[in-house]
């Protein structure tokens, strides 16, 4: 009886350390268009120091937080690159570092970039230190949502384009058209 006990007791403890352990390769991303702005709320494995290192070596010598702050968001800069619909490369504003609901291996952060119109996004974070990383991406844009992943051997994605209209494709064909209502005429006054 005691052996069953310790055997469904472990598996018991097992099985809770497999729902709330983090996967070091993965990172998700909530990402939501504002009027201005866009806003992601981010959730790291503990993994993202590594990478910090990995970016900024110096880091290992650093006792000053302010250096850990200012290396994350050259970090975030230099990997998360969000672009408008005109190719324009938006400004990040700031990060904010959150609660870890939960799980203790993990590492929160809002990050907020100027910007609308999103139509690019490119995130390679983590990547320099996996090449196993995976992304996920949770986007809220228009009332809609869209999951998408960025590996190493993909680390952007573009989204749906809006269909712009083209006054080139009227203007072009409108002296064509004048031309040939024009003959149309000539065409009839002769049969009369």
């Amino acid at each position: 009886m005691k052996l069953t006990f310790n055997i469904i007791f472990a598996l018991l403890i097992a099985n809770l350390c497999t729902v709330y352990s983090h996967s070091p390769n993965e990172a998700f991303f909530k990402i939501e268009e504002k009027k201005k702005t866009v806003i992601i709320h981010a959730e790291f494995p503990w993994t993202l120091r590594n990478a910090l290192i990995a970016f900024e070596p110096d880091l290992l010598k650093s006792t000053n937080s302010n250096d850990s702050k200012r290396a994350f968001k050259e970090y975030l800069k230099a990997n998360l690159i969000l672009t408008d619909e005109n190719d324009n490369k938006m400004k990040f504003i700031s990060f904010e570092k959150k609660e870890n609901y939960g799980r203790g291996h993990q590492n929160n952060y809002t990050i907020e970039y100027k910007g609308s119109n999103l139509q690019k996004i490119e995130n390679s974070l983590l990547f320099n230190i996996s090449n196993k990383q995976l992304n996920h991406h949770l986007l809220r844009i228009n009332e809609k949502e869209t999951f998408i992943k960025t590996s190493n051997s993909k680390s952007y994605f573009k989204l749906f384009k809006k269909a712009k209209f083209n006054t080139w494709l009227w203007v072009i064909p409108l002296p064509l058209i004048g031309l040939a209502l024009s003959q149309i005429k000539k065409l009839r006054k002769q049969r009369q």
